[in-house]
């Protein structure tokens, strides 16, 4: 018999003979099934800042399975849609929250599932408001407001910064 089978179903004929030469058969029923999935292996959620172009480079996905992986194919949900096969899902995702839901199946039909939130933040907006100097044209204020939690101001001229406070107040002195 064979140190191994593959999958499926082997029939081992085994015979044997005695010292006056006689021999006898009997065959043996030897099965072998692949229960054991394929496993996917994903990186941790990816999150972006959005960009221009709308183009962002996703971690890498990959698979393995004991017997051999068959089949990739994904399917994103929610503000990007699209599907496809293989672990390249692509680089254009629109602002917001995409699930990317990977279907693996191996060479005998086991199948695994996987999903992966890939998250696109839109990016912070800053506007400038002016008052009106006064009469004298001695004094301007300058107001930054920013769509963003976390933003932070510096004031520069001449490629100098001077002031990072939300309103900076210009008079006849500031050069």
């Amino acid at each position: 018999a064979p140190a191994t089978f593959a999958v499926g179903v082997t029939t081992v004929v085994w015979t044997v003979t005695d010292n006056n030469g006689n021999t006898a058969t009997c065959n043996q029923t030897v099965t072998v099934t692949d229960n054991t999935a394929p496993v996917i292996n994903l990186p941790a959620a990816p999150i972006f800042c959005e960009n221009t172009v709308g183009s962002y480079t996703l971690p890498v996905v990959s698979a393995s399975d004991n017997c051999g992986v068959a089949t990739v194919s994904y399917t994103i949900t929610g503000v990007t849609q699209r599907t496809g096969t293989g672990f390249d899902a692509g680089t254009a995702f629109n602002v917001g929250a995409s699930t990317i839901t990977y279907t693996v199946t191996d060479v005998n039909g086991n199948v695994t599932v996987k999903s992966i939130v890939v998250t696109v933040n839109k990016a912070p907006t800053t506007t400038i408001a002016a008052s009106n100097p006064d009469a004298f044209c001695n004094k301007l204020v300058l107001v930054s407001n920013s769509t963003s939690a976390i933003s932070s101001y510096a004031w520069s001229y001449n490629n100098a910064s001077f002031a990072s406070a939300q309103a900076v107040s210009l008079d006849n002195t500031n050069g």
